[in-house]
């Protein structure tokens, strides 16, 4: 079912990397969607906070809902900030301040059907339950201390993502 439409993205750009890779979706029916967070979450603040490496993640996507409504992604921060090209229809786009979070707690920290979602920080820190970031895609990464490389999950920082949004005058923070 669609819900919303694309309403403003973040461009790609022909000299270097995106600042951010996300989007702004307009509701079309503002009144059929809960504008809540997934309970499982727990309490969820309104200010994001800058992705930190180490920091731990939960996120609760519709992939990852789907496989389990009582169940939430987790993993660590493991790099950041870090450059990475993807294919975007045939051509590699690069996206800059991106973090790398690796799945922990046994749980996988995303799944497909994830993407959009918002990652929120947990553990015992004074920023737990504060988002700090948006979950983008899969990334195989290769640490050249490490034999293997680590499977990982993208996610573009929120504070930057924010930061262009309002810089281009396509966002009001209230």
């Amino acid at each position: 079912d669609v819900f919303a439409q694309n309403a403003e993205w973040i461009p790609f750009t022909t000299k270097g990397a995106a600042a951010a890779d996300a989007g702004i979706a307009a509701l079309l029916d503002p009144a059929s969607v809960d504008p809540g967070f997934p309970p499982i979450l727990g309490p969820v603040q309104h200010q994001p906070v800058p992705m930190q490496c180490g920091v731990e993640l939960i996120q609760a996507g519709a992939g990852t809902l789907a496989a389990n409504p009582n169940q939430y992604g987790e993993g660590t921060v493991i790099a950041w900030p870090c450059v990475l090209g993807l294919s975007v229809i045939g051509q590699c786009e690069l996206f800059a301040n991106i973090a790398l979070v690796q799945s922990s707690g046994g749980n996988p920290f995303a799944v497909p059907g994830d993407s959009g979602s918002l990652a929120i920080v947990t553990g015992s820190t004074p920023d737990t339950g504060k988002p700090a970031g948006i979950v983008f895609g899969h990334f195989r990464y290769q640490d050249s201390s490490a034999e293997e490389a680590v499977e990982t999950i993208a996610v573009c920082s929120l504070v930057i993502a924010i930061s262009q949004f309002t810089a281009h005058g396509r966002l009001t923070m209230v």
